[in-house]
C-alpha cells in the first residue's frame, strides 16, 4: 500500500490508536502475575524489562509521528520499533514464561515464536530499505531543498 495515499488526519488517528493500544498492553502485561493467569509463570518477571522497553520505544515513536510523519521517518521509526520488538521477542523466547500444562502446546507456541523470530528481521531490513529509498526520493524534496 502506498503510505502517501492515507490523509494525514487518518495517519494521526492511527498513531493515537496505537498509543492507546500500547498503554493498554503495558497495563495488561505488567499485571498478568497479579491476576494469576494460569498459563503465565513467575518467569515473566525476567522478560518484563524487555517488554516494557519495547512498549516505551513504541510509545515514543508513535508520539513523534503524531507531530511529524514524513514517509522516510515513518519507515525509520518502524525499524526502531521492530528492532526493540525483536529484542523483546528474543528475551521472551529464551525465558519462555508460559506453561500451558501440555508440552505439545508449549512446543507449538515456541514454534510460532521461532517463525516470528525469522520473519521480523526480514521486515526490519525491508523497512530500512524503504526508509533509505524514501529519503533519497527527490520528489519528496521542496523547492527550498528541504525534505518534506
Amino acid at each position: 500500500m502506498n503510505h502517501q495515499v492515507i490523509p494525514r488526519t487518518g495517519r494521526v488517528f492511527g498513531y493515537l490508536v496505537a498509543i492507546v493500544v500500547n498503554l493498554i498492553g503495558w497495563v495488561i502485561v505488567n499485571n498478568l502475575l497479579n491476576w494469576n493467569v494460569p498459563f503465565v509463570t513467575d518467569r515473566l518477571i525476567e522478560c518484563l524489562w524487555a517488554i516494557n522497553l519495547s512498549i516505551a520505544v513504541s510509545l515514543v515513536c508513535q508520539m513523534i509521528l503524531v507531530f511529524y510523519d514524513p514517509l522516510w521517518l515513518r519507515h525509520l521509526l518502524q525499524v526502531v520499533m521492530s528492532s526493540f520488538a525483536l529484542i523483546s521477542l528474543v528475551v521472551f523466547y529464551r525465558v519462555f514464561p508460559l506453561d500451558s500444562g501440555s508440552e505439545a502446546w508449549n512446543q507449538i507456541v515456541r514454534l510460532g515464536l521461532g517463525i516470528v523470530l525469522i520473519i521480523l528481521p526480514l521486515a526490519i531490513l525491508i523497512e530500512f530499505i524503504r526508509a533509505v529509498r524514501a529519503l533519497l526520493d527527490t520528489s519528496e524534496w521542496t523547492a527550498a531543498g528541504e525534505k518534506r
